[in-house]
This record gives C-alpha cells, structure tokens and sequence, in this order.
C-alpha cells in the first residue's frame, strides 16, 4: 500500500522519510470509488511506521492525542511526500510529532503517543 524511505533530516533534531503510494492498491479503489484519496487511518499507520524505524523496534498507537488532516492526498504513483518527525518521552509513552508534507503544502499533522508492541 505504501513504501516509506529514511532521510537525514535538514532539521537537526529531526527524523525524515520519504513516502510513495502504491496507487493500484484495493483500499484506494474503496475509498472512493472513482475520486480515491489516502484514508486518515492509512496515514496514521504510516507514522507509526516512520517511528518504528526510527526507535528501531515495532511500535504501536495508543493515543492519538492530535489529528489534523488539511488537504487530501491522492495517490498518485508520482506523488512523494516528506514526513518529518520529533519524538520525545511521555509520561504514557513516546510522543511521535509528525507533519506530512511535499515542497508546495502540509497534507496532514499529528501528535501521537506510542508505546513498544509487545508480542
């Protein structure tokens, strides 16, 4: 469905990743049939992933604590969109704080808490 890439972040106590869209993908087909756009909950899985390669082991999303969605993304297979990421200690976990973005306009912002999945 998607493929995130690791970058060296211009911002120094920044984490960045590439990210590209799988157009062809069935659950682009569903949502919507026709005038298909990335689901809320597919980018928020797609931050998860991001943090898990960051902090090196499978995390998991146990708050959202923000979500802003501010323009929608088509996924296009040349669409590539830039995550940029802080984390920090929380008092419930680890607070993964994410803009998705390209060169021209912010898609989406999110604070999420995140905890190590345990198997």
């Amino acid at each position: 469905m998607y493929k995130i890439q690791s970058y060296q972040s211009e911002e120094a106590d920044a984490f960045g990743h590439h990210l590209y869209f799988n157009a062809n993908h069935e659950v682009f087909g569903a949502h919507f049939p026709g005038n298909p756009i990335v689901p809320g909950a597919v980018l928020i899985d797609v931050v998860r992933s991001a943090a898990s390669d960051v902090l090196g082991k499978e995390m998991r999303v146990v708050e959202v604590k923000n979500a802003k969605f501010i323009t929608v993304i088509v996924p296009d297979s040349d669409v590539t969109l830039n995550i940029t990421s802080r984390c920090a200690q929380a008092e419930d976990g680890i607070l993964f704080k994410s803009v998705v973005s390209d060169s021209e306009k912010i898609y989406a912002k999110f604070d999420l808490i995140l905890k190590e999945e345990s198997l």
